[in-house]
């Protein structure tokens, strides 16, 4: 009877709750969703902005929030606009010290361009802006035989760069 019950019976029609809107905030570039993972210490947003250079459509931002028990994100996001206004110009004098530095290393490059031509063919892609002060961007280039090149810049204002060659080894070192 049992069986049967369940194949004849009315089924009852669930109610469908709404969808939950992801918790966000829209900024003059582009609308930022919040991300958090605990086990990794991430709490902020990341947004795509949309950008008309040639290789690149867009650039992948994450800004930390104000401490991890709040969803405000204003002290990375004031930062993100200085960067983005020209205030803080780090990304053309990075791309010039990211290209010096694989020309030191000839094993990176073909020394057939110089550090301004590699500058102007690398492209950033990630910038990640944290509360402790750190700055995370990370680049496309082509012209140097690495892959996942990335720049943190300390809030003291030392830099490191990381990357991967082509065997899969990853380095660091002072840039």
């Amino acid at each position: 009877m049992g069986l049967f019950s369940k194949l004849f019976s009315k089924k009852e029609k669930k109610q469908k709750l709404p969808k939950k809107e992801q918790v966000h905030f829209d900024s003059v570039y582009c609308r930022f969703y919040y991300v958090n993972n605990p086990a990794t210490g991430e709490f902020g947003y990341e947004g795509e902005i949309e950008r008309n250079e040639d290789d690149i459509d867009e650039l992948t931002v994450y800004l930390d929030t104000d401490s991890p028990e709040t969803l405000e994100a204003g002290a990375c996001y004031e930062r993100l606009q200085d960067i983005l206004s020209g205030r803080e110009d780090i990304d053309s004098e990075l791309k010039i010290n990211i290209a010096d530095y694989f020309l030191s290393k000839p094993e990176f490059t073909n020394q057939e361009h110089t550090a301004q031509e590699l500058a102007n063919k690398m492209f950033l892609i990630w910038l990640g802006i944290f509360r402790n002060g750190e700055i995370r961007l990370s680049f496309d280039t082509a012209g140097i035989y690495a892959e996942e090149i990335s720049v943190l810049q300390k809030a003291d204002g030392t830099r490191e760069i990381t990357y991967t060659d082509y065997y899969h080894k990853t380095y660091c070192d002072k840039l």
